[in-house]
């Protein structure tokens, strides 16, 4: 039985899964008759889905924590850091309610009854979902590789847990008929997704894009080394229309030396392999990938290789992440520490080739006509719509009602390092 109707405050950071679980929250809670608040000191609980992944977010995050605290409101600490940093943040916030990410669905009992529930394991479908344009579905939790820098694996979980995929596709179609366009897949690595159940990421997208009904599938960032193993039947499925034509594939370095140190569990090869057999079976795409620089031990001629992998690969977005130990993993333990202001320089060389490939890449498409979705509100009175390759459009100089998830002809007029500029026709 509910308790009383609470005012529920939200925040989110990091990844896509993050903020997907956040929005998901946010409906439930709605669903039980709780109201969201845009202003935490109006709030009877404060929310927060925390991230870890580098050590400039975690002090971000600890500072913001520090000032919610402070509030009337009660503070619950979800996401990343409540798993992987769960001591030190009982030490700092011991006032706090701390769930692990794989519980968070439970923090509406919490909220409603003041019962904590966190032995039985929850797969997070067939639960209410936010009925935006865009929505984001997890598809699995855990990780099944074992880099030496990752604190994910701590706070995720080392065991893959596919969610089944006749409750993904229900998922899929009752979102569809709300009328929600746009459907991320995400996971920690969506390539293993199906590892411990016996089928695939391929599978679960040939069930998906049979749903009737106009939308798009945003399919997750995939490590190479698990999608090597099936990337001709990826490509086969993503022909379909309903997939967009974008692939987000980590590389993290252009050294195999490197590579080794940070335990991946592929090599510069499946990374190529796999960016020309999508780029040759499609005449429009987009390539995304990670890269980190300043790993321990890191050489300049390590820094060339992945300089150099860029500069042969082309991706269209390259993530660049300096190096930053987390704790209870390997990395933390190296020696060889690359100075600072040299990873800041590699960092900064790396960014510059990557934007001036992007803007060559975009301005390719300058003056073509395509067809896009129109699927978020911008600044300044415009719209931001998506290509068949996941390209950002800014939409400008919009004199007539233009709804949401409607598909329109856009010309492209204009040409920047991150996003195209259109214009309706």
């Amino acid at each position: 039985m509910v308790l009383a109707m609470a005012r529920v405050y939200v925040e989110s950071y990091g990844c896509t899964m993050n903020h997907g679980e956040a929005r998901t929250f946010i409906e439930m809670i709605r669903r039980r008759g709780h109201s969201i608040v845009s202003r935490p000191e109006h709030a009877d609980f404060i929310v927060v889905f925390t991230c870890t992944v580098v050590d400039y977010t975690e002090k971000k995050i600890l500072k913001r924590l520090k000032e919610l605290e402070k509030l009337r409101g009660g503070l619950i600490i979800t996401g990343c850091m409540a798993a992987a940093q769960r001591k030190m943040l009982m030490e700092i916030f011991p006032e706090a309610i701390l769930f692990a990410p794989t519980y968070y669905p439970y923090i509406v009992e919490y909220i409603d009854r003041g019962v904590i529930i966190t032995r039985k394991y929850m797969d997070k479908v067939r639960i209410p979902r936010p009925t935006d344009v865009i929505v984001t579905v997890p598809i699995a939790e855990g990780c099944n590789q074992d880099c030496a820098y990752c604190i994910t694996k701590i706070a995720r979980g080392r065991v893959v847990r596919s969610y089944p995929i006749d409750d993904l596709v229900e998922d899929v179609k009752e979102l569809v008929k709300s009328g929600v366009r746009e459907i991320r897949l995400s996971s920690q690595d969506t390539a293993v997704y199906g590892i411990d159940k016996g089928y695939t990421l391929v599978d679960l997208l040939r069930e998906i894009v049979r749903i009737p009904g106009k939308f798009k599938v945003r399919v997750g960032m995939m490590n190479p080394q698990n999608a090597i193993g099936f990337i001709e039947d990826l490509v086969d499925v993503f022909k379909d229309q309903k997939i967009y034509k974008f692939l987000h594939v980590p590389v993290q370095s252009g050294s195999e030396r490197i590579l080794r140190l940070m335990n991946r569990s592929h090599g510069v090869f499946e990374y190529v392999h796999i960016v020309n057999l999508f780029r040759s079976s499609f005449d429009y795409s987009t390539i995304s990938t990670d890269i980190i620089v300043g790993y321990p031990g890191e050489t300049l001629r390590d820094f060339l290789d992945s300089y150099r992998l860029i500069e042969r690969t082309r991706p269209n977005i390259v993530n660049i992440t300096r190096f930053s130990p987390r704790p209870f993993t390997e990395a933390a333990k190296l020696k060889n520490n690359v100075p600072g202001w040299i990873a800041k320089e590699r960092s900064s060389i790396l960014a510059k080739l990557a934007k001036n490939i992007s803007l060559e890449e975009n301005r390719k498409l300058v003056g073509k006509r395509v067809k896009a979705m129109v699927n978020e509100i911008g600044k300044d009175k415009t719209l931001i719509a998506r290509d068949d390759a996941y390209r950002p459009i800014v939409v400008k100089n919009v004199d007539r009602k233009v709804l949401l998830g409607s598909y329109q002809k856009i010309e492209i007029t204009e040409a920047k390092e991150t996003y195209l500029i259109g214009e309706i026709i």
